[in-house]
């Protein structure tokens, strides 16, 4: 398993999660977060961090504004990706960085002639409306960028009673990684 060929790219206050579940396991593997939110990135252990927004306050569910800093940063962004490297983007999307952010970071690459790969998961019922309907826009929007091949999607665990929240999320950070090591492995 070559760990170093590959970099990964998360969004947002799940990409933080993630990508300090996959250090633990591959600390060698670059990583690179996209947040609009401070607090991410001050808590995140990726190699290269992007915040967004100068503000820093995060894109809460705004979709659109997701999709703005990505466009602003694009240069940024660009220039953090190694290019002798295979992407692969993570996102557990619903939210507007997580969303937003993913799929315009997914239609740049694809403008851009790269290969990647996503690896994304969608939001459990309780999460509410607005993060289904971001994660809606993503599905339908994603194969304008990318084929059906290259889409790793993680399912929701079905026993979630008598878990907390933070052992539901530490549960899907690691199914992250799980599915990170497939890839890896393939």
């Amino acid at each position: 398993m070559n760990i170093n060929m590959y970099q990964v790219i998360c969004f947002g206050h799940s990409g933080t999660n993630i990508i300090n579940t996959i250090k633990s396991a591959y600390p060698d593997i670059l990583c690179i977060e996209l947040s609009a939110d401070k607090a991410d990135i001050k808590n995140s252990n990726a190699d290269k961090n992007i915040l967004l927004s100068e503000e820093g306050l995060g894109c809460g569910l705004d979709f659109d504004l997701g999709k703005a800093l990505v466009k602003q940063n694009q240069l940024k962004i660009l220039e953090c990706i190694a290019p002798e490297k295979e992407i692969i983007l993570m996102s557990a999307t619903g939210g507007g960085c997580s969303s937003g952010s993913f799929l315009e970071l997914c239609k740049i690459l694809h403008e851009q002639n790269k290969n990647f790969s996503v690896v994304v998961s969608v939001p459990f019922e309780f999460e509410g409306e607005t993060r289904s309907q971001n994660t809606l826009k993503v599905l339908l929007s994603i194969l304008d960028f990318i084929s059906k091949e290259r889409i790793f999607p993680i399912d929701n665990p079905k026993e979630i009673n008598g878990m907390t929240l933070k052992e539901i999320f530490k549960l899907m950070d690691k199914e992250f990684v799980q599915t990170l090591k497939e890839i890896i492995m393939y």
